[in-house]
């Protein structure tokens, strides 16, 4: 495994866990497109970067 595939695999897990600890909470706040789309982009990065490198 290259270490693009292993921060993949470390972004899943912290937002497994962040959407854990919200869990059985009623949703409150605002939640950021914005962000959102910055994250998408960087996911999308590491994927194309494992994908080029190889595993």
């Amino acid at each position: 495994m290259n270490w693009y595939f292993i921060t993949i695999c470390v972004v899943f897990v912290l937002s497994l866990g962040i959407e854990l600890g919200q869990h059985g909470k009623p949703k409150e706040g605002n939640h950021s497109f914005w962000i959102a789309l910055i994250s998408f982009g960087i996911e999308l990065w590491l994927i194309i970067k494992a994908i080029r490198v190889g595993f």
